[in-house]
């Protein structure tokens, strides 16, 4: 939600808090189904006013498209005299095809944050930009582009979902802890050297994890990223160092998942990362559909449930859990449609609500919107 900026409502819990009736998991959650519970975490005296059209559509625009309204689109929508424009609007945006491109742009921003230099200096985003831009302009699940992301071999012109593992140059611990952070939420990169400190977290889960990679090699070109390539290097099981005495052999690691599945060894790298890409983008993954939610929310509302929104961890108290877990459990039984959630959080008055006079601050209960940077894209 946003004005000049990106504008939020998160409500804070109070020891007076009426919880609403949760609504049974359906892929059929109602916009007035989500605002209910919202409605019942707010505080009694909470406004319940809305923008205006032409704020609406600028809103939505950013948020869809990144950009503002142009003067033709602002003069047709105000002429409009359907009573359910605003729905009707949400969803000519949804289906426009700037959508794709716009999220696109978050999503490779997401991927890009800790690639390290000096490979910046000549990456190539363009072809994963486009091939997302496509696949969530033409509607592919959630899962499915995740699981693309996860096991693509070849060169990044060819098969661009490669770009994610070949930018990171296929070094089985950073892609362990990014595909955690980026598609679960789980910071579980103090697992490296010891159990993590404030989670549940051991050493051998995190290298575990880290097995599923160590087969894969990339081999980067002459100052071209699109040439970037990841191959199976054919051999190799992943050691966790012996922390204890360095000096001594560490211990080898059957691929394995967090939640507990084991992967056998001698499997090429295809198969390795084909198989984590199942148990990461699934249904049965307890963070997989939350995390997809929470980073929507966090931008079309300018606060996640959880903050930061790439961790899920024990420390971190959420917003909101009622409407955060309702809206993972449509997002999942849906089949992880991309557009939907966008939807539902939308046509909510709380995502329609004016910019406070007088926000609040990140420690106090809030209740109603908080301001949010815009991406460097939309505003330029």
């Amino acid at each position: 939600m946003r004005g000049c900026f990106v504008v939020a409502l998160a409500f804070g819990l109070t020891a007076h808090t009426v919880r609403a009736e949760v609504p049974e998991s359906s892929p059929r959650l109602t916009s007035s189904q989500l605002q209910a519970m919202i409605a019942a975490e707010a505080p009694a005296d909470a406004a319940e006013t809305t923008v205006t059209e032409e704020q609406f559509l600028r809103r939505i625009t950013l948020d869809l498209l990144g950009r503002q309204p142009t003067a033709e689109e602002l003069e047709t929508y105000l002429a409009a005299g359907a009573a359910n424009k605003r729905e009707q609007e949400i969803d000519r945006l949804l289906a426009h095809p700037e959508f794709g491109a716009n999220w696109a742009n978050y999503w490779t921003d997401t991927i890009a944050f800790r690639v390290p230099p000096p490979e910046l200096t000549f990456l190539n985003y363009d072809p994963f930009r486009t091939w997302l831009a496509a696949q969530l302009n033409e509607g592919a699940g959630w899962d499915q582009i995740v699981q693309s992301i996860l096991s693509a071999t070849g060169k990044v012109k060819d098969n661009p979902p490669v770009t994610f593992v070949a930018y990171h140059e296929a070094h089985p611990q950073r892609l362990a802890s990014e595909t955690a952070r980026i598609f679960m939420s789980l910071q579980i990169g103090c697992a490296q050297c010891h159990d993590h400190p404030f989670d549940d977290w051991k050493r051998e889960q995190f290298y575990e994890l880290a097995a599923y990679f160590v087969r894969a090699t990339v081999k980067f070109p002459w100052n071209e990223g699109a040439e970037t390539e990841v191959k199976d290097k054919g051999k190799g099981e992943y050691t966790m160092p012996n922390v204890a005495d360095p000096k001594k052999p560490g211990t080898e690691m059957n691929p394995g998942f967090l939640t507990g599945e084991k992967f056998e060894k001698g499997k090429s790298d295809v198969e390795r990362r084909t198989e984590l890409a199942k148990v990461v983008a699934t249904a049965n993954n307890p963070w997989f559909a939350k995390t997809y939610v929470n980073r929507i929310w966090a931008r079309l509302m300018g606060r996640g449930f959880y903050n930061p929104v790439d961790d899920f961890g024990a420390s971190n108290f959420p917003l909101l859990e009622d409407v955060h877990e309702q809206l993972a459990n449509d997002f999942r039984d849906s089949g992880f449609d991309v557009k939907r959630t966008f939807r539902l959080i939308m046509n909510t008055p709380a995502y329609q609500q004016p910019l406070p006079s007088h926000p609040s601050t990140d420690d106090t209960p809030f209740t109603s919107a908080v301001a949010a940077k815009l991406r460097g894209d939309e505003v330029y």
